[in-house]
């Protein structure tokens, strides 16, 4: 381990003391500790940064999302208001690009004060403020109004602290974090926690930090109505396997080294989103691959609008990015979009 990294020295006196670390509390003290967390510091996003998000890949992705809110404002809510909430906002790039659709096809509506940003990250905040400057800052979704309102989150949820468990033979087992002394490094480990309910071998990963933030826009849905866009990395079913990784540089990591210095992350189980949706009998979830939802918005014909007034010196980093987006060898299946709102207000292409 690296002597120099301070967060890492602080694990290491903590995992001696204790003899292990849960990987939840790991995660948590690597990208959130006040001094050393990596998103207290760290410039994440970009190139600039360790990952590239999709919005930041190509406009369409953020523009395509655009044209649903304003499309579900106009056949569900349309004498209200457009209001919006997103988690996780990163430098904005995401709402500049379905604001500016929406402005467009909202008609006479504004979304001027109608905009919040969910938000921890003070560095964030402070970009957030240069690119989108009507956005209202909270840091509690208690604090939104009592309307129909949009949730928006774009890889927000796979930021979140996880706990991992393996059950195999009767037994239940935590990933947990410990030193690995040959190797000088941080491993991942399972200890016995109880007896389990099954014999054959299920991994799974929760977090009870992001269920906390679906049942809280859950219940905002059901009692005030709105919806829930959650685009992020994940699979339609549990996919039996540890996917904790990390990112550094834009290089794969197990997530368990350069810790403060690297982002963590894991595929969302969008099969457990729907079930926890699934306890409000007024609401209901449908989950798209990100390929099918960006095609059946119509993505190709605004791919080919923006191409034909780009400079030729823009087009080659367009047409990649938009196929990065759409191709199921990249982004295009590994990515899904999930839609909650109420049974009642399903429409294309959730319907």
């Amino acid at each position: 381990m690296r002597p120099e990294n301070k967060l890492q020295i602080i694990l290491a006196e903590l995992i001696q003391i204790e003899g292990s670390v849960t990987v939840e509390r790991f995660m948590r003290l690597c990208l959130q500790h006040p001094e050393y967390g990596y998103y207290v510091h760290a410039q994440a996003v970009g190139k600039e940064g360790d990952f590239i998000t999709a919005p930041e890949i190509n406009q369409i992705f953020g523009e395509t999302a655009g044209v649903f809110i304003a499309s579900a404002y106009k056949a569900l809510f349309p004498n209200l208001q457009i209001t919006i909430c997103e988690l996780g906002p990163g430098k904005g790039t995401y709402a500049q690009d379905y604001l500016r659709v929406i402005q467009k096809l909202a008609d006479t509506r504004s979304v001027s004060h109608a905009l919040y940003f969910h938000d921890q990250d003070k560095t964030l905040i402070k970009q957030q403020k240069q690119y989108v400057n009507n956005a209202l800052h909270i840091f509690s979704l208690e604090a939104l109004p009592k309307i129909p309102i949009i949730f928006l989150a774009n890889e927000f949820f796979d930021a979140l602290p996880v706990t991992v468990k393996l059950q195999e033979n009767f037994f239940e087992f935590e990933g947990v974090v410990i030193q690995d002394f040959l190797n000088q490094a941080f491993a991942l480990s399972f200890q016995v926690r109880e007896s389990g309910l099954i014999k054959e071998k299920t991994v799974v990963e929760r977090s009870a930090q992001g269920e906390a933030y679906l049942h809280t826009i859950c219940d905002h849905i059901a009692a005030y109505g709105g919806g829930a866009l959650i685009s992020d990395y994940g699979s339609f079913q549990p996919e039996n396997r540890v996917t904790l990784r990390g990112y550094y540089q834009h290089r794969l990591t197990n997530g368990l080294t350069d810790c403060g210095l690297s982002d963590i992350t894991y595929d969302i189980d969008f099969e457990n989103f729907r079930y926890i949706v699934k306890q409000y009998p007024r609401l209901q979830a449908k989950v798209l691959t990100q390929r099918d939802f960006l095609l059946k918005m119509f993505s190709e014909a605004r791919y080919h609008k923006i191409l034909e007034t780009l400079a030729p010196d823009r087009k080659e980093d367009f047409i990649s990015g938009y196929q990065k987006l759409i191709s199921p060898a990249e982004m295009g299946e590994k990515f899904k979009f999930l839609w909650i709102s109420r049974k009642e207000n399903f429409f294309y292409p959730f319907e």
